[in-house]
């Protein structure tokens, strides 16, 4: 199985999204439809919050959030490639 990303916080491999929260988030890849970036800021000196949401079943799910923005668009950019891997037919092998 290859991993896109792995840190204390979140795992992106081509067949699950998992962000490490208590208890654990896990996505399948197949499942994550309609992904959509957010950024929102709370009060005037902290610092802004970034957020991954998807659809399911209608309704949106918060799949990863950080205030981190460097580690955010790493693990944008790993889910990038897990998506595409498992759209191009080359997931599970």
């Amino acid at each position: 199985m290859r991993v896109y990303y792995r840190s204390v916080d979140v795992m992106v491999s081509e067949e699950r999204f998992v962000w490490l929260t208590a208890p654990p988030r896990v996505f399948g890849i197949r499942a994550l439809h309609d992904i959509s970036i957010r950024s929102t800021r709370r009060g005037l000196f902290k610092p802004r919050r970034w957020e991954l949401v998807t659809l399911q079943n209608g309704a949106e799910v918060l799949i990863f959030a950080s205030r981190d923005e460097r580690v955010f668009n790493q693990v944008v950019r790993a889910l990038r490639r897990a998506v595409e891997h498992a759209r191009t037919g080359r997931g599970g092998e």
